[in-house]
């Protein structure tokens, strides 16, 4: 079941990770050998560029991060093929065992037993090949959960400061928030899911109210998730509506390049004056339309920002040495209060409004160390890998698209945001995958 070694398992959560590492360090060499002065979009605290000799350098750590976790991950899935190699020896041999027993027990049973015995056992074995029926989500139970996120980020952000705020970063209950900022991609992903269910009109209804109620509180926060909203419910549908392969990517390319204005939307919000739904849409009648056309501009440079980011982790780890105890820190699951996150946070980037990305950070902390880090995340991401596979074959499409999703951001946040932020995602991942192992 690990897949490690067969192509057409060569699709989950560790390869999407891995593909979109790839993606960002060789488009980001590209990109930034060519034109060094290609800059990030409307991003205006702060302009990082990087020559073609730094490019280069850029490029190695992307490949050598990923060759590590690579490596973690196929240890695993070869510590999973022995054991199952293993675990299916013993079963042959159990089986066999067992079988002989049940030929010489039924042998002598058929033989003083009326004929009713031989229909039995045909009827037994008819329902052994029966395929299981499918154990996906209840809709309305589905849709209760999809609806949890959205409540965390009201409450968490508060009804009035949902409206209308002082700051762009202003929270009632920040535990939350972030609670909620984690869980609103995949519970998204789930109402498209809903959506292309055969449910009833009122659960329909109900799903559209929830994907309104989703898309406002994101755009009243500001924040980037808004610009990949379109496509996450369009994966969802797709998913849960057997299409071909095939048109399921036509169809995600296609959401991406119409709903590629919305990436600099949130970018646009965070500079005005005033922050909530109301104000931002009193801006919105405002801006300028001709920056539609830049957005396909604005959505690349918003995805490769990453590469010469990382490069300015790898100027810093030869300038000055961070503490162990800044890792543990980030490392350490318990809320950010009562690890003493607070007091380091603002040390772990580059200004204010700049933090430090996961890869970029993993390496400060020493060669050794940073090779631990991602290969204990190769290990984690392909256990996460295998439980999404089985989870397909036991026909658990919901919860296998709930790990697939929740993987699929820790990537994009490891490539953008810190080490704690990142790591809040993957410890929901693995969690998760611990309980629907069973």
């Amino acid at each position: 079941m690990s897949g490690g070694f067969k192509l057409k398992y060569l699709f989950g959560p560790v390869y999407i990770a891995i593909y979109l590492y790839l993606i960002v360090g060789i488009s980001g060499y590209l990109v930034y050998s060519i034109n060094p002065d290609f800059v990030f979009f409307g991003y205006t605290s702060i302009v990082i560029k990087a020559t073609p000799e730094e490019c280069l350098q850029i490029l190695q750590y992307f490949l050598s991060f990923v060759n590590q976790i690579a490596f973690g991950a196929l240890l695993f899935f070869s510590f999973c093929e022995i054991v199952s190699e293993i675990s299916r020896d013993l079963k042959v041999k159990e089986s066999r065992r067992q079988a002989n027993f049940s030929k010489k027990v039924a042998s002598v049973l058929i033989e003083n037993s009326p004929p009713y015995l031989e229909r039995k056992q045909q009827i037994i074995k008819k329902r052994r090949k029966t395929k299981p029926i499918s154990k996906d989500i209840n809709p309305n139970f589905l849709l209760f959960l999809c609806m949890i996120p959205t409540v965390f980020l009201i409450i968490g952000l508060g009804p009035d400061k949902l409206l209308m705020r002082d700051d762009y970063l202003q929270f009632s209950i920040r535990a939350l928030v972030s609670m909620g900022n984690v869980l609103i991609m995949p519970a998204t992903m789930g109402l498209g899911y809903s959506l292309a269910g055969k449910t009833g009109a009122s659960n329909r209804f109900a799903c559209l109210l929830l994907i309104a109620a989703n898309f406002i509180t994101l755009f009243s926060l500001a924040t980037r998730a808004l610009a990949i909203f379109p496509i996450l419910i369009t994966c969802g549908y797709w998913f849960n509506a057997n299409r071909k392969k095939s048109f399921g990517i036509f169809l995600c390319i296609l959401t991406a390049v119409l709903f590629s204005p919305l990436i600099f939307l949130p970018l646009y919000l965070r500079g005005s004056p005033s922050h909530g739904l109301l104000p931002y849409l009193s801006y919105v009648t405002e801006l300028d339309l001709a920056m539609l056309f830049q957005a396909p501009i604005g959505f690349i440079s918003n995805f490769l920002f990453s590469f010469p980011l990382t490069g300015e982790m790898m100027k810093l780890g030869t300038l000055r040495d961070f503490p162990i105890d800044y890792l543990l820190t980030s490392i350490n699951p318990p809320p950010g209060g009562s690890v003493g996150w607070y007091l380091i946070n603002t040390k772990l980037g580059l200004n204010e409004s700049t933090p430090f990305n996961t890869i970029g950070e993993m390496q400060l902390y020493g060669d050794t160390i940073s090779f631990w880090l991602f290969f204990s995340l190769g290990g984690m991401l392909a256990f996460i890998n295998t439980v999404f596979q089985k989870c397909l074959g036991k026909s658990r499409t919901v919860q296998a698209l709930v790990l697939l999703m929740l993987v699929f951001m820790f990537s994009i946040t490891s490539l953008q945001y810190n080490l704690r932020s990142a790591t809040r995602i993957l410890y929901l991942a693995f969690i998760l995958s611990c309980f629907f192992w069973f």
